[in-house]
């Protein structure tokens, strides 16, 4: 069975109508299990440096431990792709059977358009 889990420094600085929300979406979220790695989108903005901020919960549902080290991903609206961009997260390892938020930062020159950015999916 799928857990949610946060990350320490999410747990101590989330407020809490996000952290229902998040609750709330993980228990309506059907996850594939085709793939051991899958995202669910839950937000999709944009900061003042014009970066590219995608929030996800990550899901892994492998039997194994997984951890980000140079992981291309992309975020894309139908077939139009938004940002790509490859991914090491220091010091992290998402446990199997666990699924947590995540917000992954695109750098302004990564990005294609910062117009028609919802809706979208983040993928290998």
């Amino acid at each position: 069975m799928q857990t949610l889990i946060f990350e320490p420094k999410w747990e101590k600085t989330i407020a809490p109508e996000d952290r229902r929300h998040i609750e709330e979406v993980f228990k309506l979220t059907t996850i594939a299990k085709e793939q051991e790695i899958s995202f669910t989108p839950l937000q999709v903005a944009t900061n003042h440096r014009e970066e590219l901020l995608v929030t996800v919960l990550i899901h892994n549902t492998g039997d194994t431990d997984y951890m980000f080290h140079q992981q291309p991903l992309t975020y894309s609206v139908g077939d139009n792709r938004i940002a790509t961009h490859s991914f090491t997260i220091q010091h992290f390892t998402l446990k199997p059977k666990t699924s947590l938020p995540w917000t992954f930062i695109f750098p302004k020159e990564t990005i294609k358009t910062t117009t028609h950015i919802q809706g979208g999916q983040l993928h290998y």
